[in-house]
This record gives C-alpha cells, sequence and structure tokens, in this order.
C-alpha cells in the first residue's frame, strides 16, 4: 500500500512539474501585440442589418464612429475574432509563383478579417511594409497583410512585400493578382499551444454580412467606464442588438 501511494505521488507531481513547466513556457511567449488599455466586446448582429450589403456596410461604419465618439478612446477596430479564442478556418491559397509538384495539395492559412485601424488598436508589431490605411477600402484595391511564419515559409529568400497570391486558385488575369503590402509579428490566434504550422493572413474588411463581430477599442480610461460608455453607444444605434465578452483584451490574452 505504501509503494502504490509513494508511486501515485510520484506521478501527480511530475504531472504537476510538467504542468508548471509548459505555463511558464506559454508566459513567455511574445503575443506580438499590446493588448494593455485595449478593451474588446462581441457584438451580435440583427438580421436587419445583414438584409442586404448596403445594411452590413451601414451598421460596421456606425459601430466604428459610435466607438470613435468615446472620450479617452485613441483608436478602435473591428475584427471577424478575438485574439486568443481560436475557432479561425483554414483557407487554401494559390502562390503567383508555385512551385508546388503537379497534384500536390495547396498551402493553406487562417484568415483575420479586420479594419484598418486594427494594426493600432491592438498595437501590432510591424516588421516590414505597413497595414491597411483607409484608402485601401476602395473598390478593386487586392491587398494582404501576412505574418513573419508566412513570409519565411513562402518568401525564405527575399521580402514578402510585393509577393502575391490569392485564395483559391489561379486569377484568369495577372493583374487580378492580390499583392502583399505589409508583415506583422506573429500572433497566435489560436493560442499558444497552436501546433498546426499554419500562418495567418489579415484581410480587409470589405463587404459580406457577417452575424457578428469583435469590437475593440484602444483607450487610458478606466475599462468599466469604457465598457459603460460602449453599452450607452451600442443600445443608440439598436437595442437590439447585445453585446457578449465584454471586457479587457488582456484578461482574454
Amino acid at each position: 500500500l505504501v509503494v502504490a501511494q509513494v508511486a501515485v505521488a510520484l506521478l501527480l507531481l511530475t504531472g504537476a512539474g510538467l504542468l508548471i513547466q509548459s505555463f511558464g513556457g506559454a508566459l513567455k511567449v511574445d503575443t506580438g501585440l499590446e493588448p494593455t488599455n485595449v478593451v474588446t466586446a462581441r457584438i451580435a448582429l440583427t438580421r436587419e442589418h445583414r438584409a442586404s450589403d448596403e445594411a452590413a456596410n451601414s451598421i460596421r461604419e456606425r459601430l466604428l464612429q459610435a466607438m470613435k465618439e468615446i472620450p479617452g478612446v485613441t483608436s478602435v477596430a473591428l475584427s471577424s475574432a478575438t485574439p486568443f479564442q481560436g475557432g479561425l478556418p483554414i483557407n487554401a491559397f494559390t502562390l503567383e509563383n508555385d512551385t508546388l509538384p503537379p497534384g500536390a495539395p495547396q498551402p493553406g492559412a487562417y484568415r483575420v478579417i479586420v479594419t484598418p485601424g486594427y494594426a493600432q488598436a491592438l498595437g501590432l508589431k510591424l516588421v516590414e511594409g505597413r497595414f491597411y490605411e483607409e484608402g485601401d477600402l476602395a473598390p478593386g484595391r487586392r491587398l494582404f497583410v501576412v505574418d513573419e511564419s508566412f513570409a519565411r515559409k513562402f518568401f525564405p529568400n527575399g521580402s514578402a512585400v510585393g509577393g502575391k497570391f490569392a485564395f483559391g486558385g489561379r486569377p484568369a488575369k495577372p493583374e487580378e493578382w492580390p499583392v502583399i503590402i505589409g508583415v506583422v509579428k506573429d500572433v497566435p490566434h489560436n493560442g499558444v499551444e497552436e501546433k498546426s504550422g499554419n500562418p495567418f493572413i489579415y484581410q480587409l474588411l470589405q463587404g459580406g454580412r457577417p452575424g457578428g463581430l469583435t469590437m475593440f477599442l484602444r483607450t487610458d480610461r478606466p475599462v468599466g467606464d469604457a465598457v459603460s460608455a460602449l453599452r450607452e453607444k451600442v443600445r443608440a444605434i439598436d437595442p437590439a442588438s447585445p453585446l457578449f465578452d465584454v471586457g479587457a483584451l488582456q484578461d482574454a490574452v
């Protein structure tokens, strides 16, 4: 009985030690962003705001403007997802200078849909090139921002800026290839234990009718005050569109 008890105790101690070691390693991971002073919230959009492209664009513009009007807010953004919460799908894409053998599977990447203020609001660390600007929302512009993992994997011998790729198959015309305009530090959107090796691509939020969005506000105000102001602004726009997962981005990290 004593031998069995000692054996079980050693097993538990070993497991606890490994868990502590893993947790310590997770804390040392570079998140690639500055989550302090950032308030985040998810909003569920009603059917009314998804009835047409015009309605979807209108609610996004109204939300962004409402967040900018909150005193103490320095930058705002919308996105399809919240960092570290996971749930992002993998999308296959084709490189313009594809060196894969015939019949080989296409490479894949996670896609994060964002508005131009995303990098400033979350404090993304730019490696080269630039992030999106308001002018990039003009119709016909096909641009991408990628992370360092993407650049290292698919452009190992030079800069990724200026490189071209497209989701799905090859575009019919050369001018239809989207162009990479910037590279940012890796952000573990799916958590620090993500082991798939797939990189992340940031794409502009243009069109579409999503059922929900994540809102980001960088502010020097206390979280509680900013959250109360945000709820009031959203309630004034549409009381039927509820907010949830509201709080500091640092807590999510």
